[in-house]
């Protein structure tokens, strides 16, 4: 579940359909996972890390791992989840991948 929670903030930017939406009263809605909170200055991912991030989110891998997760959990709601999310990334492969990017090149640079 951990997984659809992380690519969801990737494949929406509204109507996410893990996390109930945003209110005044109650909260909620999808982390912003564009922002890292820094605690100090010049901090960043490390390179290792960066390194796995930018060899694991594409969206070729991202298929992988959602049929994978169809293929264990079929109709069970992790799988119907899935398959939405397949749907959602053939749909819009460039936005995806330029997302993963954009989401890596963010991590990398120090404040």
């Amino acid at each position: 579940m951990a997984i659809l929670q992380y690519l969801s903030c990737i494949l929406y930017d509204t109507d996410n359909p893990i996390f109930t939406p945003w209110t005044c009263k109650k909260g909620g809605g999808a982390p912003t996972i564009w922002e890292y909170d820094r605690v100090g200055f010049e901090e960043h991912w490390k390179s290792e890390n960066l390194k796995y991030l930018s060899e694991a989110l594409c969206s070729d891998t991202i298929r992988k791992w959602l049929n994978n997760t169809y293929k264990c959990f079929g109709s069970q709601r992790i799988g119907r989840i899935s398959k939405d999310f397949i749907i959602k990334l053939d749909a819009d492969v460039h936005r995806v991948d330029q997302r993963c990017a954009n989401l890596i090149s963010a991590l990398s640079i120090p404040t």
